[in-house]
């Protein structure tokens, strides 16, 4: 009898450290909540020295070398009332809505521009093949090999056919894994997605806009 108590006495013990034991693999370093970021883009211009401009060629009143003129990677352009913005939205799902049957991170990823078009500034852009540019990095507490950076992740996420100068798409990172790589392959509740890079890149592939500020 008391070995029978002490089996299920051991069990209940065990249930309850259940969940704690599976967390203690996450051991890197982040803060325990960084929820959204909201990125306003600018246009993505070429540096001042390398495959544009070999070298300065003129400088800013206080004698810092400079290249001109400006010369910006898209030919197409924002118009008078032109703009693009990304968010990055990071939330636990309990359970995971892929149904899976752990809870896992998720990183939903929406961008959107409007007025935007052809450099002759009155025709707006009709044509498909805009796409959003991303490289994330990934750390997390794997459920089978704990503590781990994946390898880079590089994808490009297509826009809808731009309507009127419009652009506009709306994904999230465990649709992007399951889809690439099959179920199961959700991020762990505990995961830090770094951004390595992001752009918005026109139909010929060049980045039309970056994130940044700017001011007129």
């Amino acid at each position: 009898m008391k070995i029978r108590h002490t089996v299920t006495a051991l069990l209940a013990l065990a249930m309850l450290l259940a969940p704690a034991l599976t967390r203690a693999q996450c051991d890197f370093n982040s803060p325990d909540k960084a929820k959204s970021v909201k990125l306003s883009m600018v246009r993505a211009f070429w540096p001042c020295g390398g495959i544009t401009f070999v070298g300065s060629n003129t400088a800013t009143n206080n004698g810092t070398a400079a290249c001109k003129t400006p010369v910006t990677h898209s030919a197409y352009r924002f118009f008078a009332k032109g703009s693009c913005d990304v968010k990055l939205n990071h939330k636990v799902e309990a359970p995971c809505k892929t149904g899976s049957p752990w809870d896992c991170a998720n990183l939903s990823i929406k961008a959107k521009c409007k007025d935007i078009g052809l450099w002759d500034t009155v025709t707006p852009i009709t044509e498909a093949g805009w796409y959003l540019g991303m490289v994330l990095r990934r750390t997390t507490n794997d459920r089978s090999n704990g503590d781990m950076t994946v390898v880079d992740f590089p994808f490009a996420l297509a826009f809808p056919t731009p309507n009127a100068g419009k652009l506009k798409l709306k994904t999230d990172t465990n649709t992007l894994f399951t889809s690439l790589f099959g179920p199961g392959n959700e991020s762990s509740d505990c995961t830090t997605f770094q951004m390595i890079s992001l752009g918005i890149h026109d139909r010929d592939g060049n980045i039309f806009a970056v994130p940044g500020t700017s001011s007129k």
